[in-house]
Parts: structure tokens; C-alpha cells; sequence
């Protein structure tokens, strides 16, 4: 099995583990989301950067995942400046910090909507890391703030471990992967 495919089976393995557990994202939301793919359109903002020297924004992932977006003909993307503020703590179980963010994210459009009909967020965990990144998490949501899709992925994750990303630029690509697998129209959904 070729390393996409690894990636992409392991983000699946994730939404479906967290669907067995009560996910916050409900199927024939996700299902609808995905099926408007190619119609749509996206505001992109800043990844989120949890790190032990103190927490910060990439402007350039927004730039990038904005970009990926348009070139896989997902949708119409534009690129926000505003620096979602995400406060939560980190904990040692990364569900529970997916599961945060992305309520925080979500209650932030609510009050704060986008012209666009989504949103996107990314959110690195322990970047710029030395060794690998702890986590790396995306939450798409509404203009209402309701989640329709996210990826969380981890060390756990053999796609992840493949790649080691250590950077924002890297974190971001591996994100850009995963997007594209899991939006792709064959993709099963």
C-alpha cells in the first residue's frame, strides 16, 4: 500500500473511531458538505500554532491550503487576516483539544461569519518541533459555526509518522494530502 494511501486510511480510521465514540460531526452533515464540493466556497484563516515557546499564527498555510483548494477545483477560496483566537489548554488526550478547538472555532464564525459559506481552520500542535509535531487538526465549519468535516492526525497515524512534519510549512502540506484524498470525488464518503 503506497504512503497517500496509508495517510488517507488513517485519517478515515480517525473520523470513524470518533464517530464510534460519539462524534461531533454528524455523517449526513459531513455527507452534504462533501457532496457541495466544487460549488462552494471557503474563507481560509491562519493555522493555529500550540507550542511550548508560546502560541502564534502561520499566515502562509491559509495562503497554501487556500490555493490547494482552488486547484483541486473544491470550491472558491479566500484568505482571512484575522487571527482566530483559540484559548484553550492543552491536554495530554488530543481528542479532547480537536473537540475544544473546534467548538471554539465554531462559536468564533458564529459571532464573527464569513461571507463565504465555509470556513477553515488548522491548528498544529507543538510546532516548530525538533523532532515531529505532536498534532495536526483542521475543522471546517458553516457560516452558523456548525462543524461539517475536520482531520485529526497524529504519531499514531502511519501517514504522519511517514512524513515527520516538524514545521508549519510541513504540517501543512501533510494537511493539503489528506484534503485532497479525503474531498476527492472517488473518495468514499
Amino acid at each position: 500500500m503506497s504512503p497517500r494511501s496509508l495517510l488517507s486510511l488513517s485519517a478515515l480510521t480517525v473520523l470513524l473511531v470518533a464517530g464510534a465514540c460519539g462524534s461531533p460531526i454528524d455523517d449526513e452533515v459531513r455527507e452534504s458538505f462533501r457532496a457541495r464540493l466544487g460549488s462552494t466556497s471557503f474563507t481560509v484563516y491562519p493555522a493555529f500554532l500550540r507550542s511550548p515557546a508560546g502560541n502564534g499564527w502561520d499566515d502562509a498555510s491559509a495562503a497554501r491550503l487556500a490555493a490547494a483548494l482552488l486547484e483541486d477545483g473544491r470550491g472558491q477560496a479566500a484568505v482571512s487576516e484575522a487571527r482566530v483566537p483559540i484559548t484553550g489548554e492543552v491536554h495530554m488526550n488530543q481528542a479532547r483539544i480537536w473537540r475544544e478547538s473546534a467548538a471554539e472555532f465554531g462559536a468564533w464564525i458564529a459571532a464573527h461569519p464569513p461571507e463565504t459559506d465555509y470556513a477553515i481552520l488548522a491548528e498544529y500542535i507543538g510546532v516548530p518541533a525538533e523532532t515531529q509535531a505532536f498534532g495536526v487538526h483542521a475543522y471546517v465549519v458553516d457560516r452558523s459555526g456548525k462543524l461539517v468535516d475536520g482531520v485529526l492526525l497524529n504519531s499514531h497515524h502511519e501517514g504522519f509518522a511517514a512524513a515527520h512534519p516538524r514545521s508549519a510549512a510541513e504540517c501543512t502540506e501533510l494537511l493539503v494530502t489528506v484534503m485532497r484524498e479525503q474531498w476527492a470525488p472517488s473518495a468514499p464518503r
